[in-house]
């Protein structure tokens, strides 16, 4: 069966998860192993080492070319596209969260080319997932801002940290001590509460050190925010502020890892009370 042309010359944008081959989808996959070249970011050079170590069947070698993670590759990603067809853009986590796939998606957009995105596992919800964090509880995390921290990313939304308690915050960084630090005086300069919950979850590079496993070994940190600094390693995680980080579904009753004080006051009023009111109120 002959190939679609206008098929062809698509660029394929993928989600590869955290990084381990278990969280790898079946379309990113095969994606993968029937691309010609694959543009991926550097983190992944052992996933694909694994699943796909040889070129595409029936046809020559495959191109891998590897580049900075999180960091836009617009000039390679053009260069892939204008050599031929069959090209890949293999993303850490998610396409749609990737802090380098929104420039990316524009400039082939403006050139021309099409594209086609699978979407993957968010390093971010799959290293909640390990940690045993859940993203969203109905009284506890009625809004959850996800954001990213590193190179040429802000290290807090606009509105800097939320001041609503049930507001979590998740943020991907490439710098744990030095995004837990920003936070922390974030809050210290607004008034904010340092004694709320926050976690952090180290994450690995590569396929066997991701979050899909290697998190699972690498146990969260958890502390209130404020004491959270002396404790935060180097590196890659997430980081996770507000009272689902006091959460580890994990245990059989799922209860906070530390008390939850409904009479605790937060911003002026009883915490009861923000968790009262519709999230648009508080």
């Amino acid at each position: 069966m002959s190939a679609d042309p206008e098929r062809a010359a698509t660029v394929r944008l993928v989600g590869a998860g955290p990084g381990h081959p278990d969280l790898l989808t079946l379309d990113a996959e095969a994606a993968v192993t029937a691309a010609g070249a694959v543009l991926a970011d550097r983190s992944l050079g052992p996933l694909l080492d694994q699943v796909a170590p040889g070129g595409p069947a029936g046809g020559p070698g495959r191109t891998v070319t590897l580049v900075d993670d999180h960091q836009p590759a617009v000039a390679e990603v053009l260069a892939a596209a204008a050599a031929g067809p069959g090209v890949v853009r293999l993303y850490l986590g998610d396409p749609w969260f990737h802090p380098a796939g929104d420039r990316e998606r524009a400039a082939l957009r403006d050139a021309g080319v099409p594209i086609d995105v699978i979407p993957g596992v968010s390093e971010e919800l799959a290293a909640l997932a390990a940690a045993g964090i859940p993203a969203q509880v109905r009284t506890l995390a009625v809004t959850t801002t996800f954001c990213a921290d590193g190179p040429g990313a802000p290290a807090v939304p606009g509105g800097g940290l939320p001041a609503d308690p049930a507001h979590a915050l998740v943020v991907r960084t490439t710098d744990v001590a030095a995004t837990v630090h920003r936070l922390v005086t974030d809050a210290r300069e607004r008034g904010l509460d340092l004694d709320r919950a926050a976690a952090v979850v180290p994450t690995g590079t590569g396929a066997g050190t991701g979050t899909g496993q290697g998190t699972a070994a690498r146990a969260p940190v958890r502390a209130p925010l404020g004491a959270l600094g002396p404790l935060a390693p180097g590196g890659r995680g997430v980081v996770v502020v507000g009272l689902v980080a006091a959460l580890d579904t994990r245990c059989q009753d799922h209860r906070p890892t530390a008390p939850v004080d409904p009479h605790r006051v937060v911003g002026g009023r009883p915490l009861a009370a923000w968790l009262a009111r519709p999230a648009g109120h508080r």
